[in-house]
């Protein structure tokens, strides 16, 4: 027993740190997680929002994002001699900053020209601050059809040849781009995206804007997956950790519990037992002496002995008394049933035949012994209401009054009214109450009908209107017995449940003598 309390408390104690470590090593991981995205969403915002001033202050830009998408192959390609010549003479006499309207009036060559050196400046910021920020990538593209710009190539230099490609930008994979395409979107988007060529993506998204209008989305990329798997390790370790320390602690609290707690109440478990078997208190009192605890455990090792002492009393008390009891009580149920039957001459012993034959039903039934019992008490004191009528009116021969058959219909309550005191059997006001109504309803004097009436109920009904039947009244002599067969078979499911009814029909075909009337 020690060996088994031990376990199930180390279980116990083990189930209740393993439930702090999973709480715990969730909070850690999900705290850690949020904390580190709200610091890597302003490290991000920062560094897009500096990418894209640069950006910004390249002339024209909104001219030449259109002139890149017209003609991307043109821009890529090598500077000619004719451009070199004519169009940086025509370039270098341009002063200030140069409008809109003013480069689309420029000569094809100088526009070529120019557009090519602005390309090779915006894709320098790309490359460079790709290497400096150390992103996967960095890049530039058309939200719409995912026609890419420029995308950050520190190894390639001014040699990138990003412009013209395209990437997949469908809004059902995108959440952040379904959000810039609807048109209410924060000055930054962020989504996880699951990479088809494999791996998980942080990406950032700030969109580039000219005259209200998206020209085009700055975007940067960052390896998810390697910082969720660089996370969960730093939180299993954490857990690992915790999970060593509280191991060493539960060794230690288990040690202690065993000495203070464990064995002192397997002593007294070990003492009760053989107190169960030998009934001998002086026994316990020994053993409880010996009990090594000096805390509550002490205290509840003395009350136990003593506890021993007035059992061993009260048993002594009891086995002499219980039989005494029992048999009172059945004593007066029975004196009971006898000065109910005695006020009507003509039934009397209907009481006690009521309670046989409600105990030949539950028999026949597979009734417990116990269910058996009450529903013979229950039959025993069903009429015990009639006390409360006349006996005048209940031996009257000729027709009652309406007056008369009122009070009689009375003794179903009054008879209620005098068990329902009788807390610890409940059943006997019950029977009391409900013998008088009907499978269908129409009874009295509440109208249950159904399972609203209690089975053992149901069956003193049936049994009630048998003897009825059976017995000498003040109007006539007993029916003979295929009459009252009869009667009960008409009435199964209006007057009588089908169960017990059908069970009084085996118990009269089996009567073969007629033995079961007055």
């Amino acid at each position: 027993m020690r060996k088994k309390l031990l376990f199930q408390i180390g279980a116990l104690i083990a189930a209740f740190l393993l439930v702090v470590l999973i709480v715990l090593g969730t909070l850690i991981y999900v705290g850690s997680t949020s904390l580190f995205l709200n610091a890597k969403n302003e490290m991000i915002d920062r560094d897009m929002f500096h990418v894209r001033d640069q950006l910004l202050e390249i002339p024209v830009l909104s001219e030449m994002f259109d002139h890149w998408r017209q003609d991307p192959e043109m821009v890529l390609s090598s500077y000619t001699n004719e451009e070199l010549n004519e169009g940086y003479n025509f370039l270098e006499g341009i002063q200030g900053e140069i409008s809109d309207e003013e480069f689309e009036k420029f000569p094809d060559i100088a526009r070529n020209c120019f557009v090519k050196d602005q390309y090779r400046y915006f894709s320098g910021i790309m490359d460079n601050e790709k290497e400096r920020l150390d992103y996967d990538d960095i890049y530039c593209i058309d939200i719409n059809d995912g026609f890419v710009y420029c995308i950050g190539d520190a190894e390639a230099g001014v040699n990138n040849t990003s412009l013209g490609k395209y990437m997949d930008v469908a809004p059902g994979s995108h959440p952040a781009i379904r959000r810039l395409l609807s048109g209410i979107y924060n000055p930054t988007e962020y989504e996880v995206y699951d990479d088809p060529d494999g791996g998980v993506l942080y990406i950032g998204y700030t969109p580039i804007e000219f005259n209200g209008e998206i020209k085009c989305v700055l975007c940067v990329e960052y390896n998810w997956s390697s910082f969720r798997k660089s996370l969960t390790e730093n939180v299993l370790l954490m857990i690992l950790l915790g999970m060593s320390v509280l191991t060493v602690l539960c060794a230690v609290l288990l040690g202690f519990l065993r000495k203070r707690v464990i064995t002192p109440i397997t002593e007294m478990q070990r003492s009760i037992r053989n107190y169960m078997v030998t009934k001998d208190s002086a026994g316990v009192i020994r053993d409880m002496k010996n009990v090594p605890a000096k805390n509550e455990l002490g205290v509840l090792a003395k009350d136990m002995s003593e506890l021993t002492v007035e059992i061993d009393d009260y048993i002594s008390e009891i086995q002499t008394s219980h039989e005494a009891l029992k048999k009172l009580a059945y004593e007066v149920m029975d004196a009971l049933a006898k000065a109910i039957d005695a006020k009507d001459e003509y039934t009397n012993g209907h009481s006690e035949r009521v309670a046989i034959y409600s105990r030949m039903i539950a028999a026949n039934l597979g009734l417990s012994t116990e269910e058996q019992e009450k529903v013979y008490n229950m039959g025993l004191l069903h009429d015990i209401g009639k006390i409360g009528i006349p006996k005048n009116i209940i031996n009257k021969t000729t027709k009652l009054t309406d007056e008369e058959f009122e009070l009689v219909q009375s003794h179903p309550i009054l008879g209620y009214e005098i068990l329902e005191k009788i807390r610890s059997v409940p059943e006997l006001a019950q029977g009391a109450r409900w013998h008088h109504e009907n499978f269908d309803g129409t009874g009295y004097p509440d109208g249950k009908k159904g399972e609203e009436i209690p089975f053992l109920v149901r069956i003193i009904t049936v049994a009630d209107s048998y003897d009825a039947m059976t017995s000498n009244r003040s109007y006539r002599t007993y029916l003979p017995q295929d009459d009252a067969r009869a009667e009960i078979e008409k009435n199964i499911g209006t007057q009588f449940d089908p169960v017990p009814a059908k069970c009084m029909l085996d118990i009269i075909d089996a009567d073969k003598q007629y033995a079961l009337h007055e």
